[in-house]
Formats: C-alpha cells, structure tokens, sequence
C-alpha cells in the first residue's frame, strides 16, 4: 500500500522539483552573466587608469558569482588603490585555496611582502560599562578589543555605547605603513536619570480625575471572548508544509549530484587524479569550485527540506481533534527509494 501510494507521489514530486529548480537556474544564469559584465567594465576602468572604479566592479563580479581570477583582480586592484589590509587578506585566502598554482605561489609571495608594510589598530578600553559596545564606522568591532587588527589607512569614527551610560565617539585616523596606532576607549560616564513629573490622579485612579475611581466606576467589565474553536484546517496546512519540505529536500539531492557529476568533470579534465593534476588544471579549477558551491547548495536545501518537513508533521499531528479514541495521520516520508506517505496513529 505504501509502495503504491509513493509511487502515486512521485510523478506529482518530480514536476514541482524541476519547477523549484528552474528559477534557480535561471537566476544563477544571470548571476554569471552580470558578473562577466561587470569584470569586464572592471578591467576597461583599470586600463583606463580609475583604479577605485575599477576595485567597485570586480567587488561587484565578486558578489554576483565568487571566482578565484576575480578574487585575484579585486587584491590587485586593492593593493594597487593603497587598501593594503584587504588586499593582504584576499591574497591569504587565495593563497590557501587557491586551485591555480602559479596564480596561488603569487599571492603568497604578494601576502607575505604586504605584511610589514600593513597598519594595524589596537582598541583599548580603561574600564569597561556591562554591555557597552565599540563601533567603526558603524561596524560592530567589539570582538576586536585588545587585538593587532589590520586595517586600510583611513580616518575611521569610533564609538562606544553601553546601558545607562553617555556614549563617546571619535575620529581618529589609522595610517602609518607598519604603524599600531592605539584607539583608548575611556570609561563611559553614568546617564544622569531625570525624574518624570508628578501625577495629578488620585491614588488608584486611573482616569486622571482625582477621585480615585477607575474609568466606569460600578459597571461591570464583558468576559473576555472565549477561546476561537481549532481549526480543521490545521492538518491540511500539515500536510501542505511537509510536501514543501520534500520539494525542498528534492532541489537539494539534485543540487548534490550535480555537484558530484562536476567533481568527475574535475577528474576527467585532469586525465582521472586530481592531486596531483596533469590535464586541464584550469578547467579542473573552475569544476571544483562549481561542485563546491553546488555541494553548499545541497546542504542547505536538504538541511532546511528536512526541518519543513519535521514541521509539518509536527503540525499535523498536534492538531486538535474531536474524535481522541481513533486519532490517524498521514504523514509524508522521503527515503532511498522515494517519496510517499505513511499513515501512523491510534485504532
């Protein structure tokens, strides 16, 4: 019965999957195809000398579809704009990730030369408030009290707010290549409290009159409105959410085969090992860092496919009902196999 009723499920699951699926290709699509706009204008700005123009553009390629040659540009352009502490942390993590050896050896060679020439910011605060919290620019940075932080070179304002407390701010400017310019915080004096007005109403009284009666002395107040009766809704919007939820699972276990078939592609294009890579190291790359991105996606929607469901069933199986001696449910379920519905409960 349960193999019948999964495999009446099925062809219903399949077209919502790949209608689930379509926009996200689509906006994937377009994702890539403004980020080569904009890493394209990037490098015409670049040749034409704007260079912060140019680092805005490549920041923007960037957002729209994360590549390491574009992450490699935007540190380039960084270093080359004079914003040395994100240049030195873009050229760290290629350096580490980065599938393309030359381009890898580059950047930590550039990482490594950019070290002593970096500015670098030390908060201190005298006597921390409960609470209080340092801000740059906006920027929560309390985490980065009492540690050498690099930083671009820049005029930055600071600000500390705590509970019950005056706020303080300044303006201070970090620069200096291979300078630890210090930020003291001092501590933050006490808000003076202001007493509020007296009240003119008698005591008790909660209409202002004086007389210490209440608005509508002597009437007698309605009963509160009885509790609204459960809703046979409540179980059909179960069975809704967990069939979202096995929508959403299914978007996620295609998003993990694809990554899995773009790792082969990696293999294929390196003659069948990746480490180390005799073929197409560069196709290799751009496979490798698709299937990471796509294994991503798998985690999240199988991960948030699985909690929908749990949702659901929760939600249908905590549903009021008039009739507790014979209390059923129909559950959705989702295994190796494929998808179907379980009826669980009391007869």
């Amino acid at each position: 019965m349960i193999r019948g009723m999964r495999r009446l499920l099925l062809p219903l699951v399949i077209p919502l999957v790949v209608a689930a699926l379509a926009p996200a290709a689509r906006a994937q699509s377009q994702n890539k195809a403004a980020a080569e706009a904009a890493f394209q204008k990037a490098r015409q700005l670049k040749d034409a000398g704007q260079v912060e123009e140019a680092c805005t553009e490549f920041r923007r390629s960037q957002d729209l579809d994360p590549q390491l040659g574009t992450q490699y540009n935007l540190a380039l352009c960084f270093e080359e704009l004079g914003r040395l502490a994100s240049a030195w942390a873009e050229y760290k993590e290629l350096a580490a990730l980065d599938t393309n050896k030359k381009r890898k050896a580059d950047s930590a060679r550039r990482a490594k030369a950019l070290m002593p020439r970096l500015t670098h910011m030390m908060i201190t605060v005298a006597d921390p408030a409960d609470g209080e919290v340092i801000e740059r620019d906006g920027d929560d940075v309390t985490a980065l009290v009492g540690l050498d932080t690099p930083v671009d070179p820049g005029t930055y304002v600071f600000t500390a707010t705590a509970p019950g407390r005056q706020a303080w701010s300044a303006s201070i400017p970090l620069t200096g290549e291979g300078a630890v310019v210090e930020i003291a915080v001092p501590p933050l004096a006490v808000e003076e409290v202001v007493a509020p007005p007296p009240h003119g109403g008698g005591v008790g009284d909660g209409d202002g009159d004086g007389d210490g009666a209440g608005p509508g002395d002597g009437e007698r107040l309605p009963p509160p409105p009885p509790p609204s009766a459960p809703s046979g809704k409540r179980k059909l919007y179960g069975l809704v959410t967990a069939g979202a939820g096995v929508v959403v699972t299914g978007v996620g276990v295609v998003f993990g085969l694809q990554a899995r078939g773009l790792r082969q592609d990696a293999e294929d294009a390196c003659d069948g090992e990746l480490d180390p890579c005799t073929g197409d190291v560069v196709q290799a790359g751009y496979d490798i860092e698709d299937a990471r991105s796509k294994a991503t996606m798998s985690t999240i929607f199988v991960g948030a496919g699985l909690a929908v469901v749990t949702a659901g069933v929760v939600l249908y199986l905590t549903a009021p009902s008039g009739r507790a001696e014979r209390a059923t449910a129909l559950v959705p379920t989702l295994d190796r196999d494929g998808a179907g519905l379980a009826v669980t409960g009391r007869f």
